[in-house]
């Protein structure tokens, strides 16, 4: 009993930390990263909500997150308040998923840890972008997921997973590796529940479109989306060898590729040229104790996996390497809201390794207690550069 309290405590406690910071960066207004796009989905929401159809406006993505966006705007007068709430919901979400995964409570307060300081998901949940909304209900389809099998449980599965797709594709790296974990687990009917009730939550959302403009419309709108989204459509012009070294150099020293943008030397005075292009520290905008972990991890989990065959391992393991699979597909260079995926299945994964590491030994413990300091202190340093670039400071 006193053991659940204290684990309660600090939780609450972890909690608080988390939504202190995010108020912080919301009160301060940084990283700047975030602002135009968030301004168009603002605008986007409030429009929608006086009868503009999402054909008509920001129709690259899809309109939820846009809608929730818009109510916040609109009946409440600050669109960020969605964010900042959706965010710390995803944390607390992210939390039980690990207490599913792992037998020991304990761990969930790392992953806590981890969000609380990891700099892409503090910025998705203070600026008013999709990510954070799709985050929020992917992961809430993986809670559902790894519990007790139901039909209502399947249903709510498929629901959440079609209304992150509703928000932004790049939810992707979530469907994918749940519907295939399930079946898998060989439950057929099962992962075609899942599947039926993610595309009727996802139609759900297009109500406003194929009330006024009907099915075929809505069909052609998904058509547009997806040629937005591919390499032909000019979004991402790289190819899929160059995006692959690209992420394992991302992943081993957060330097990304500028596809998109100049890179300005005045701010960015370590960036290189390989391949044509030219490479920056993206230092700034995430977190390297939790980016460079990636290959660690994923060499962890699949060793663990290999010797101790666990579901919610392999739920893990796959949602991680789906993440991963998606930045080799769609790089997101100088758009970090993009990695908000393999961020949040780092989070997820990293508590998992943590807890074999530190039954190892007393050198491990301290090994891993050393981590968990970097991990604010990398962050506040992320925060220090970004101050600088911008002339903050």
């Amino acid at each position: 009993m006193w053991a659940e309290r204290r684990l309660t405590v600090a939780m609450i406690g972890l909690l608080g930390l988390a939504l202190a910071v995010r108020l912080v960066f919301w009160l301060s207004h940084y990283p700047n990263y975030y602002y135009q796009d968030a301004s168009f989905y603002v605008q986007a929401g409030t429009q929608y909500l006086k009868g503009v159809s999402p054909t008509d406006l920001n129709a690259e993505h899809p309109p939820l997150a846009k809608y929730i966006i818009g109510v916040f705007a609109v009946y409440l007068g600050e669109p960020s308040l969605a964010t900042l709430l959706f965010g710390f919901f995803a944390i607390v979400v992210s939390a039980l998923i690990v207490q599913r995964v792992v037998p020991e409570k304990t761990w969930s307060l790392v992953v806590v840890w981890l969000m609380a300081f990891d700099t892409i998901n503090v910025g998705i949940s203070v600026f008013p972008v999709l990510e954070i909304f799709m985050v929020f209900f992917a992961l809430s389809a993986v809670l559902l997921a790894l519990g007790k099998v139901t039909t209502t449980r399947t249903i709510a599965t498929g629901a959440c997973l079609g209304l992150a797709m509703a928000c932004k594709w790049t939810a992707v790296a979530f469907v994918v590796p749940v519907v295939a974990w399930i079946l898998l687990d060989r439950r057929f009917l099962d992962s075609l529940l899942v599947a039926a009730s993610a595309v009727d939550a996802y139609v759900v959302t297009y109500a406003q479109v194929i009330a006024s403009q009907g099915f075929r419309s809505f069909l052609t709108l998904q058509s547009y989306m997806a040629s937005f989204m591919s390499p032909r459509g000019g979004v991402y012009q790289a190819g899929l060898l160059q995006n692959a070294v690209n992420v394992v150099l991302f992943h081993l020293t957060t330097y990304v590729p500028s596809l998109l943008y100049a890179v300005p030397r005045q701010q960015y005075p370590e960036a290189f040229s390989l391949f044509g292009e030219s490479y920056f520290s993206f230092v700034d905008v995430v977190n390297p104790a939790i980016m460079l972990m990636l290959f660690p991890l994923c060499y962890y989990l699949v060793k663990t996996y290999r010797d101790r065959p666990e579901r919610g391992t392999l739920l893990v393991l796959m949602i991680v390497f789906a993440a991963a699979a998606e930045e080799v597909l769609l790089p997101p260079d100088r758009e970090p809201w993009l990695y908000a995926p393999i961020s949040v299945s780092l989070c997820l994964g990293i508590p998992l390794l943590l807890r074999d590491y530190w039954r190892r030994g007393p050198a491990q413990r301290a090994v891993a207690k050393v981590y968990l300091s970097l991990v604010p202190a990398l962050f506040f340093f992320a925060l220090v550069i970004t101050l600088l670039r911008f002339g903050a400071i």
